[in-house]
């Protein structure tokens, strides 16, 4: 070989490896088997957001410190759950 050809035996190896290459993911994708394309993908996956499963609400025993869902929708909201609310106006101070 020589100083002079490598060059030449480097972009020759490239271009073979790449044709090959190539040529290998073709013949790949014609083998493997296509189930579902992606826009069924896509659909599958916002039908399935859209409705999700519901999970059974859990059970809390009698006494815990966790109020039960009865209690909490029954209880007047307080603080963030408010915050829809209009503000009632504070008592103005005494004038002098």
């Amino acid at each position: 070989f020589g100083v002079r050809r490598t060059g030449d035996v480097l972009e020759r190896t490239t271009w073979v490896l790449g044709i090959g290459f190539l040529a290998l993911c073709l013949v790949a994708n014609l083998f493997m088997p296509s189930a579902q394309t992606a826009g069924d993908l896509i659909q599958q996956g916002a039908t399935e957001q859209a409705a999700p499963a519901a999970a059974p609400a859990p059970q809390t025993p009698p006494g815990s410190a966790i109020p039960s869902q009865e209690q909490l929708q029954g209880a007047k909201p307080t603080g963030a759950q408010n915050a829809g609310a209009p503000a009632t106006a504070p008592a103005s101070p005494a004038t002098r």
